[in-house]
């Protein structure tokens, strides 16, 4: 993500990554590393801001680009992980990344984060664009890759990127009406929602949804569609880890520009953000993707777009489907959350009337700032029964008043582990590798659209590219033959019906092939593929013999210079 200059002449990315890790271990040795700074002046912790997008996106549909920011974004700061982890197996680091906040009218420092990938998933980090009239933010996803086989020493160290013309942005007119609740399921409690979804096939077709038994211990991630400069990505949907699971949510920070700007600056995140109050204060923002958590609980955040995930806003557009509201966008980790509270028979109603009450300001809302948080825990604040709040109310909201903690007084339930100094300096010069991974998306797609060749009309032709990764990171993707098979309409209680449409289960996997009416290779189908049983090596059906895809030619990177940074 950081920005590079352009000059005459020939220099490859991997002499870069050489040279940067040499200067690493250079800087390691004179003493320089230190340890995570002490939060003072010039280093406010936020209690509020942004999840990373690694750590959750939501499924709210991304219908075009965020908004554009005329300031230019800073370099991003370097960051050395913190030294406790998840005790887990294969956490890797994901470097932060800079947001725009509109409220102050600045950028806040999205912090890194510990995490534990989604098996057969590599994370593609996004980066700012320079467009027309200042800079836009493209988002990150988690790209789906094949794992090593016995004939391989290694996954293939690319990522193809599918630019797909935009979608539809209204679903088809049987999916916008209301639809059946889980109680009317044959088992609410053990059931989530599949949403539909818009799949490629020449054209756009709709995917029905469907209701389907829960897996204990996973959580669907639905397909959706990413934006993108150059066109649309579409992310299939796949099984990800309960939140709980999937590492460690570091806090945001806003840092003064003198600090930011210092060369020597070596930033370690040292705060993390409690689930107890990650989940009592998360939030989606219409045409977004991200989730945000903290305090969103005021009229005029809904009046920018910012809907509580657990769907209490009745004009939201974007809900869970429960039974007072029966609104067909829905998102699973909402349903994920509450199957792991399926024992408290009152635990959706009690929070859901928390988020009513704060929003009302009848309870106290989250803090705007740890400082903030520091003081009004020094407080004797008593918190009764106020008219219909129920003890369990109570109960959640003494649960979620602390938003962020220190690493070092986390939840006690958190297994951590310690990380060695020489591990986290090669964490994080494999999180530079994935910021140099960045810069080659962004320069991809500004290349597409400064070359004309962007998908950004209905009647544009897809487009496929490749980006090159690292094999240091690829070598890190996790095996996916232990994820439970994709979702499938076990309850045979879809959400929508189209007759065009077959139903998930039947439809083929990805194929390429190169269109006659197309420059470029085009996805000809896509949709749900049933793997092997799990911890069974998938044995894949033969494919038909397809003619080779052609890919965007990319010239070869010209020779970069690394900013002035040590």
């Amino acid at each position: 993500m950081c920005r590079f200059t352009a000059r005459m002449g020939s220099f490859p990315i991997a002499a870069i990554t050489f040279l940067a890790g040499l200067a690493m271990a250079a800087w390691a040795m004179t003493g320089n590393a230190h340890a995570a700074p002490t939060p003072g002046t010039g280093i406010e912790i936020l209690t509020r801001g942004p999840v990373h997008e690694a750590f959750a996106r939501s499924p709210e549909p991304i219908t075009q680009g965020g908004n554009v920011v005329k300031p230019l974004p800073p370099d991003p700061i370097p960051e050395l992980p913190p030294d406790q982890k998840p005790n887990r197996k294969n956490v890797q680091w994901i470097p932060g990344y800079w947001h725009w906040d509109e409220e102050q009218s600045t950028f806040l420092w999205v912090s890194g984060i510990w995490r534990v990938p989604p098996p057969g998933h590599v994370w593609i980090p996004g980066s700012w664009h320079t467009v027309h009239g200042g800079h836009q933010w493209v988002a990150g996803f988690w790209q789906s890759t094949a794992t090593p086989t016995a004939s391989q020493s290694a996954p293939t160290s690319s990522a193809e990127m599918r630019y797909l013309p935009p979608p539809p942005s209204n679903e088809p007119q049987e999916a916008a009406a209301k639809i059946a609740t889980p109680s009317d399921s044959p088992s609410s409690d053990a059931t989530f929602c599949v949403p539909g979804h818009w799949v490629w096939r020449e054209r756009y077709v709709w995917q029905p949804g469907f209701w389907t038994d829960h897996r204990p211990g996973w959580v669907w991630v639905p397909a959706q569609y990413s934006w993108t400069p150059a066109g649309y990505l579409f992310v299939n949907g796949y099984w990800d880890y309960p939140l709980a699971e999937r590492g460690m949510l570091f806090a945001p920070v806003r840092l003064a520009p003198a600090v930011a700007a210092r060369t020597d600056f070596v930033f370690t995140p040292s705060h993390t953000v409690s689930q107890n109050g990650l989940i009592a204060a998360l939030f989606i923002r219409r045409g977004c993707g991200n989730y945000f958590f903290g305090d969103y609980f005021d009229t005029h955040y809904t009046a920018a777009g910012y809907r509580d995930f657990g769907g209490t806003n009745s004009d939201s557009g974007f809900a869970t489907v429960n039974r007072s509201l029966r609104i067909a966008r829905v998102d699973p980790l909402w349903f994920a959350v509450r199957f792991q509270h399926r024992a408290d028979a009152t635990w959706s109603q009690d929070l859901m009337e928390l988020y009513q009450a704060r929003l009302r300001g009848e309870l106290p809302r989250p803090p705007r700032s740890f400082a903030q948080q520091t003081r009004s825990s020094g407080e004797s604040e008593k918190i009764h029964t106020h008219g219909t709040r129920t003890p369990r109310t109570n109960r959640l909201l003494a649960e979620a008043r602390v938003m962020v903690q220190a690493l070092a007084q986390d939840e006690p339930s958190t297994d951590r582990q310690t990380v060695p100094q020489a591990e986290r300096l090669r964490e994080q010069q494999l999180a530079r590798e994935m910021r140099t991974l960045a810069l080659q998306r962004q320069r991809m797609e500004t290349q597409l659209v400064d070359r004309g060749q962007a998908v950004t009309s209905p009647g544009s032709a897809p487009r496929l590219a490749q980006c090159l990764i690292s094999p240091a990171v690829m070598a890190r993707v996790p095996d996916s033959r232990s994820v439970p098979p994709l979702p499938t309409q076990s309850t045979r209680n879809e959400l929508h019906s189209t007759a065009s449409t077959p139903a998930p289960e039947t439809l083929p996997a990805i194929t390429l092939a190169a269109s006659p009416n197309a420059q470029v290779a085009v996805i000809t189908a896509h949709g749900f593929a049933k793997p092997a049983p799990v911890d069974t090596p998938a044995t894949p059906k033969a494919a038909p013999q397809l003619p080779q895809p052609r890919t965007i030619p990319i010239p070869p990177p010209l020779s970069l210079q690394v900013p002035n940074r040590k």
